[in-house]
């Protein structure tokens, strides 16, 4: 499967060398070159996840928001759980934000 990757939505603690973070606005540019399935690393966490997912994300890849959680396991359930809420709204097309 051909898919689409973008890094560094904000700066994050396990990669010191980002020059400048893409932010929320970059990654929506990112989402207008592409219709390939889109897959966002970089400082994403449970507060976040909603905001790139609404911004053209379809996958989330994560580091330190499951490694430095107390509960790496629920951590992981959470922000799965962000994500099927957000790929069931799409598939319904209601353009109420669900998470």
């Amino acid at each position: 499967m051909k898919m689409a990757l973008a890094a560094a939505t904000q700066r994050c603690i396990p990669k010191t060398d980002t020059k400048n973070a893409w932010g929320i606005d970059g990654l929506v540019e990112v989402r207008a070159f592409t219709r390939l399935p889109l897959v966002v690393i970089g400082g994403i966490h449970a507060g976040n996840a909603c905001d790139v997912l609404h911004a053209g994300a379809d996958g989330l890849a994560t580091v330190s928001a499951l490694c430095a959680a107390d509960d790496p396991q629920a951590a992981a359930e959470k922000l799965r759980a962000l994500c099927d809420e957000e790929m069931k709204a799409r598939e319904q097309k209601n353009d109420q934000r669900r998470c």
